[in-house]
Formats: C-alpha cells, structure tokens, sequence
C-alpha cells in the first residue's frame, strides 16, 4: 500500500477506483457514506496497456466522475484510494501513484494505492477477512484486523489458476483428449463437453484446436469454455459436475492455505470470505467439495461465511481513501453483498 499526501484533508469528499483489467468504476463519497458521483471506463491493468495509457485512463475516470459529482476539476479530493488489477509490486504501485500525482495534481490531497483484493474486501467488511477470486484466474488473499496478510495462488495460468473459469476449461478439454489419446480414461462420458469443445471453438477435430492452444491463444476466450461446462452440469452431464466439484475442492484449500496465519479476532468473531468471479455462479456444484476441503483443515474456522460482492469495489476503496486521513465511512456493507453460504459449528 502506498500513500502520498499533498496537503491536509478538508473538503469531506473520498474516491475509490476499482481497476479492473477490462473495465474501471469510481465513486466519490461524502463523509456520511453517500455516493455523490460515479464514472466507469476501460480496464487499467498496468501490465496489460502500459502505465502511460493506465495514467491516461486514470485521468478521463477521475475528470468523469469529479463532472458527475458536481466537483470543479481543480478542487481536490480529500483523498483518492485506486484498488487496481496488477498493483501486487510496491515498485508498480509507486509508479502509478507518482504518476498520478504528477499528472492529476488537483486529483486528491492524499493518494493511495493498493491492489484489487483491498478494494473487494473493503466494500463487504470493515473487518478484515478472505478475498477469494475466481473468475478468468483465482487468487486468495487473507486481510487480517492489524493489516497483516498471507496469499495463495494469482500466480496465472502457467503455474496456478486452480479453481478458476480458465482452470475449467482446462480441466474438462483435458479430460476429452486424454480419453480420446488412449492416455488417461476419463471419469465420464465425454460425449457433451467433445461436442461442446467444437461448437464452442468452431473446430471439426482436435487437430483443429493447435491453433487456439498456440498461435491464436486467448486466455480470457479459453476461459469462456467455462460456461459450457457450467451449463452441462446444470443439464445434468456427469463429467461436467465432476469438473465442478474438483474446482471446489481446489477453492477450499486455497483458504486452507491461508488458514493458519488468521488473526485470533476473526476466528471468535466468524471469517467473511469475499468471493469474486463468475465461477461462483456454480456455488451448488461446487459447494460440497468446498465445504469438505474447508473441514479437512484444523487450522480453518468452524464458523464462516461466503459473501458475493454485488456492488463496485470502488465503495469500499473510497473507505479505504477515508481510512487514511483518519474517517471511518459509515457504509451500509449489507447492501454490499449478497450471502452466499453461511457455515455454523
């Protein structure tokens, strides 16, 4: 997390950015949690469009939303949080802040900068807890009360993802060519998901598919194999369903991992765990081998709760923004989320 401050906060106004690597979100809050603004833009993932273009991006979402609240270009901010996709390096984050704030200089009086699961985290609970992503990719990150943290997984395709939209796709195409190579006999019939691999990928063969898994390569394109699958498991495919349950398994142990390093105060109180991601749409397939990865740890609390975050994680980054210049937003974190799964002894 970095943070740079200009002058002293007066003006009651907080922003938060949440930069995705496809779309962005910002909300201006007054003091007393009410939104007052809001813009959306392209994605502002530094590693995907360079840090000049994520600059240049940065400044049309704040111009935009600075006109939607009604807030004149050259009044700053009282302070400005930007959760961003890709800010994991404390190099990338003093970057893009200094950057910032040479180029937005009427921005905010206090810029921060930290990495997109602060944000997400934030927007369900003040309290610290689990971000567990699983979309395109996975990644699991642990937000104690005393802003310690521990980490599993974000480490992408070529070495992780497990539990993600890209991992499922991954997993049931193996599944097809493993069964059709004679190397490895599928659980399964695979007659849905060979049938689906050709519809979805508009190839006749397998010899077809070089081209997707090469040159033409596309993770977000080969993740959306995902709903192929999801819907199979909904019409009832079993190989598809198996899919399913191992991606809950390997959610769980991802919490698992992460289990023993959280703080005494959130194991009395009970573990919110964020769930990011279009996978969780598939929470009945998966909420089995979740829930029995999760009891196969000692180290994981007895008590906890799966939350979806329904609304932009650019509310709970502007409470961040306040949280550096010393306000405690009042936000309405209900609204937030919608209750998922809630674990008791």
């Amino acid at each position: 997390e970095n943070t740079l401050r200009t002058k002293m906060a007066d003006q009651g106004l907080f922003g938060g950015v949440e930069g995705g690597a496809t779309k962005s979100c910002m909300v201006i809050l007054r003091e007393d949690g009410t939104e007052i603004g809001r813009s959306t833009g392209q994605g502002t993932n530094h590693w995907l469009i360079g840090v000049d273009e994520c600059l240049l991006r940065l400044e049309a979402l704040i111009a935009d939303c600075k006109k939607a609240a009604s807030v004149p270009d050259d009044q700053p901010l009282a302070a400005l949080s930007l959760s961003l996709s890709g800010a994991d390096q404390l190099e990338a984050r003093t970057k893009l802040q200094t950057g910032l704030v040479a180029k937005c200089p009427n921005a905010a009086e206090a810029v921060h900068v930290c990495t997109d699961t602060y944000g997400a985290l934030a927007t369900a609970t003040s309290q610290g807890g689990i971000v567990l992503i699983a979309g395109t990719g996975s990644n699991c990150k642990l937000i104690n009360p005393d802003g310690s943290e521990a980490n599993c997984g974000g480490w992408g395709h070529m070495i992780g993802d497990e539990g993600s939209a890209f991992s499922i796709a991954h997993r049931a195409l193996k599944f097809v060519f493993d069964q059709l190579d004679d190397f490895c006999a599928s659980p399964h019939d695979i007659d849905y998901l060979h049938s689906a691999m050709k519809e979805y990928f508009n190839v006749e063969s397998r010899k077809d598919m070089i081209s997707h898994l090469y040159a033409e390569f596309s993770k977000d394109f080969f993740a959306g194999f995902a709903v192929r699958v999801a819907n199979g498991a909904e019409a009832g495919d079993e190989l598809c369903k198996h899919v399913l349950s191992l991606t809950g398994t390997d959610l769980g142990l991802h919490v698992c991992a992460v289990a023993p390093k959280i703080h005494s105060t959130l194991l009395s109180g009970g573990l919110t765990i964020a769930c990011i991601g279009s996978v969780w749409k598939s929470w009945s397939h998966i909420k089995a081998s979740f829930v029995k990865a999760m009891a196969s740890n000692p180290a994981v609390p007895t008590t906890y709760r799966l939350v979806m975050v329904s609304e932009t994680a650019a509310l709970g980054t502007a409470a961040l923004a306040a949280k550096e210049v010393g306000v405690t937003l009042p936000l309405k974190y209900d609204q937030f989320v919608s209750l998922l799964h809630e674990q008791t002894d």
